[in-house]
């Protein structure tokens, strides 16, 4: 799990506009109990995309995003 994190971390210090990057990160901190560090990735990426629709909390009548926990594959 933590070669993976750096692998995020390292590849988001060099495109910190990647946005499957930096949710790939959130999910991995999510994971980890990180959630301090996950919630600064996401503000950081707010700073970077405010505009992003992935970071709005409603994109639909009746849908909202939601962060899940992933299942180990």
């Amino acid at each position: 799990m933590q070669d993976a994190r750096r692998q995020l971390e390292q590849t988001l210090a060099k495109h910190p506009e990647n946005r499957d990057v930096r949710m790939a990160l959130v999910a991995q901190l999510r994971d980890e109990g990180e959630v301090p560090k996950m919630k600064a990735v996401i503000e950081e990426f707010k700073a970077i995309n405010p505009g992003d629709p992935l970071l709005q909390p409603n994109v639909g009548p009746g849908f909202e995003i939601v962060l899940l926990p992933c299942s180990p594959s």
